[in-house]
């Protein structure tokens, strides 16, 4: 066995493996669940307005962060030139001076009329009112969605309904110019039959452009490239009459779960607490500061005294007073030494501390600026969370009539394709004995393709709807 023979199988069993995953991954069916979690996954708008929403989660850790005490360290190198004051003695020399100033600082807000208690309340609020704005996005997502995909398989549904009608009439065709042979039927029949089948094969391209166009807007949704083999599992659905609940039980269960709702109280809540924040402008605030601090100067010198035996006049003679009289005096006398960096840190070392008190008297008007926009927000929150619920109770009247009517136009649906079932096959027996024409036969033909087309619509449109109002009762959106 050779190392070529050897290589040749191996590269075989490699391209077979290729082509099996390849036509694995081409004829995956995308699920419902699938195609929803994919778009939420891919979707730009909602992924900024998840970011933006941790912008409000920072607000929060910061508004937390500026109830404890801050602590900074400072430290200053400074080079002074000709006359000038050593800063550690208070003297004017003149010299180059080196300094140095090293301090570490700290302060509390020991009260502040509760601004900074409640702007932490504020932030969470606006934390937890961005969550559900997203949490409203990913429900906005996933309706579309449930439309995109639902217009999928109907748009399939369409496409074979067209194919059989164009087997069905391809077959007439044969029967057709069979019987033109022996004489059972005209050769005008035969060009009525002939006429309809290119109008079938026109059926079935638009079906077919129609159901690559939905799978398009699908794809679209999902933020993946086009792909030709992109297929979806088609679910079986049975839809059948239902008796829902009155419109004011879907409302108030809709009140309490959909997170709109919930996310306008919320800010009405958070501008509540908005003016108590600007209201603590009109109180005192006490501060509480500290510091720790030392430096170095490199004009200071350190200096030690010792007592040396000096000559110095005492006096004069009594007999000549111009003579004068000297005598050896003990004298202290300073001795300047360096000053090292270390010990002058340790020496200069201070510590304060100090309580701060301010007391707002007259500050521009900007607190109560501060306070009458605080009241505006909240009648805007109000107005803004009146008409959030008022334009949930006019979705959900909407779509309650929306299922109603589609029920009736479903039901209306299944009797006109019985009715029109009926006719279609009665005259298609008669026109294959030849007491019909080709033309009878092709409109009562279009008229059942039509009627079983409604049928599909009908049929879609009812699940939408009916998913939309199990939507508005907090039942998962599934198909």
């Amino acid at each position: 066995m050779t190392f070529a023979y050897i290589m040749k199988q191996v590269f075989l069993f490699i391209s077979v493996l290729s082509f099996l995953f390849l036509k694995g991954q081409a004829q995956k069916e995308w699920t419902f669940k699938e195609c929803v979690e994919q778009a939420l996954k891919n979707n730009i708008s909602l992924n900024q307005a998840d970011l933006s929403n941790q912008q409000n989660l920072i607000n929060v850790k910061q508004a937390k962060a500026n109830l404890i005490p801050t602590l900074n360290l400072s430290d200053g190198q400074g080079l002074n030139f000709g006359r000038t004051v050593d800063p550690f003695t208070n003297q004017f020399v003149n010299q180059n001076i080196n300094t140095n100033n090293i301090a570490a600082t700290t302060s509390v807000t020991i009260f502040s009329g509760m601004q900074n208690i409640n702007t932490v309340r504020q932030s969470k609020l606006n934390y937890d009112a961005g969550n559900l704005d997203v949490a409203k996005m990913k429900n906005d997502i996933a309706l579309n969605v449930a439309v995109a995909y639902l217009q999928v398989l109907f748009a399939y549904e369409q496409f074979e309904i067209a194919k059989k009608q164009l087997e069905s009439t391809q077959e007439q065709l044969h029967k057709t110019e069979l019987f033109l042979k022996v004489g059972k039927m005209t050769e005008t029949n035969l060009l009525q039959i002939q006429s309809q089948l290119s109008s079938d094969k026109l059926t079935v391209t638009n079906a077919e452009n129609q159901l690559s166009i939905s799978k398009l807007t699908l794809m679209q949704l999902m933020e993946i490239p086009i792909n030709k083999e992109f297929e979806i599992q088609k679910p079986s659905n049975e839809v059948l009459a239902t008796v829902y609940p009155n419109i004011e039980e879907i409302y108030g269960t809709a009140l309490e779960n959909q997170p709109q709702v919930k996310s306008s109280q919320i800010k009405t809540m958070s501008s509540l607490v908005g003016y108590q924040v600007a209201k603590g402008g009109l109180m005192p605030k006490l501060f509480l500061a500290g510091s720790l601090k030392s430096g170095y100067s490199s004009a200071r010198k350190l200096t030690t005294y010792s007592q040396v035996i000096q000559q110095q006049n005492i006096g004069y003679l009594q007999s000549n007073p111009s003579e004068a009289v000297v005598g050896f005096i003990p004298t202290t006398v300073p001795v300047n030494a360096d000053y090292p960096a270390g010990k002058q840190f340790v020496d200069n070392f201070g510590q304060s501390i100090s309580i701060n008190l301010t007391v707002p008297i007259f500050n521009n008007l900007s607190v109560k600026s501060n306070m009458d926009k605080a009241k505006l927000n909240i009648e805007n929150a109000k107005f803004n969370e009146n008409a959030v619920k008022n334009q949930l109770r006019k979705a959900v009247e909407q779509a309650y009539i929306d299922v109603v009517s589609a029920n009736k136009k479903y039901i209306a649906s299944q009797e006109q394709v019985e009715s029109e079932e009926r006719t279609y096959f009665t005259l298609q027996k008669q026109f294959d004995v030849g007491l019909a024409n080709a033309i009878d036969y092709v409109i009562e033909k279009n008229n059942y393709a039509k009627a079983i087309l409604g049928l599909v619509q009908a049929k879609y449109d009812y699940i939408f709807k009916m998913k939309v109002l199990d939507f508005y009762q907090g039942k998962d959106l599934t198909l």
